[in-house]
């Protein structure tokens, strides 16, 4: 059964509405070049066609044959295109813009993420966003130096930015917004080592480092801004004789899972290489044993473990003696 018009203008109607509803955050967006659209004419659906902004900001529409697209509104082109349609075929009166895909909102990111390439938006993200839209960074990803290069709007500038420690400490509002065209570059960590991840806020976190192992005092210690591993050691008293600097272990918490660094602080000291390594709270360093195994921490529990008995025993002794005088 064929539709009065009545009706069928009553459903375009109430199509126009949830389509409005649905794109209330497209209002404002202006088209630009490489955007694909969707063009559809309810009158004639048979105009219906995709098509992709040129270089030049125009498109080509079968019925009305060349028009400016780009900065203009999908609202603003759809009346464009339905008032000069009106003028060839007179049953036209409205025409409908939806944008397929924002090509003109394009931004790219390089490095060690997880999948890098050029993505497009409908609202441009600053660097941390684009960072998880890329589906995060590979184990050996250095989030203390990401570069930013600009595209278009301060072209060439090129700015590096600690993206690890503003979102540990929850700086948000200092992380770049992008602009079509810019280009974010992850790079590798220096001297093969291991990354720490997708840096977890420090909302939920306690402002400590824990130590432990070859050190004087191992426990807790309140972390100070910029604190290194060296550092760190210094506050809980220094290291034992025994302890084996070249194997200095930090373990850094991620949001479902922790990874471990090896520092050589015997290089470090002498070298300034690897290079400075600023704690983040909650860290755990672990001072190892010169040597290992039953010589290295097991040889330290079991020297501490007969020291204490030797001293039980003894007073034991000591009272029972007592008992017998």
């Amino acid at each position: 059964m064929s539709l009065t018009i009545r009706t069928r203008v009553l459903l375009f109607a109430l199509l126009s509405v949830l389509l409005s509803l649905s794109q209330t955050s497209l209002a404002d967006y202006r088209i630009g070049p490489d955007d694909v659209l969707q063009i559809s004419f309810w009158q004639q659906p048979t105009l219906n066609q995709t098509v992709t902004v040129r270089h030049d900001g125009k498109v080509t529409v079968s019925i009305i044959g060349e028009i400016t697209a780009a900065g203009l509104t999908t609202a603003e082109l759809g009346k464009k295109i339905g008032d000069r349609a009106n003028y060839y075929d007179p049953s036209i009166s409205q025409a409908t813009v939806i944008v397929l895909a924002y090509n003109s909102q394009k931004v790219f990111i390089n490095g060690q993420v997880s999948k890098p390439g050029a993505y497009a938006f409908e609202e441009l993200p600053d660097v941390w966003n684009l960072i998880k839209e890329a589906g995060g960074v590979t184990n050996l990803a250095d989030l203390s130096k990401v570069t930013l290069i600009r595209g278009t709007r301060d072209a060439g500038k090129i700015e590096t930015l600690n993206i690890q420690a503003l979102v540990a400490e929850s700086r948000f509002d200092e992380i770049p917004k992008l602009y079509p065209g810019d280009i974010v570059e992850v790079p590798v960590m220096p001297g093969g080592l291991q990354g720490l991840g997708l840096p977890k806020t420090s909302q939920d976190r306690r402002n400590v480092v824990y130590i432990t192992g070859a050190v004087a005092r191992s426990g807790l210690l309140n972390i100070e801004e910029g604190m290194d591993v060296l550092e760190a050691i210094a506050m809980a008293g220094g290291t034992t004789p025994d302890a084996d600097l070249t194997k200095v272990r930090v373990v850094t918490k991620h949001e479902t899972y922790s990874s471990v660094m090896s520092f050589d602080l015997e290089e470090y000291a002498s070298t300034g290489s690897p290079r400075r390594y600023q704690l983040s709270p909650e860290d755990a360093i672990v001072v190892p044993y010169r040597g290992g195994g039953m010589f290295g921490i097991g040889w330290s529990i079991f020297r501490d473990v007969v020291a204490v008995t030797a001293s039980v025993i003894s007073t034991v002794l000591l009272v029972d003696q007592l008992g017998k005088d």
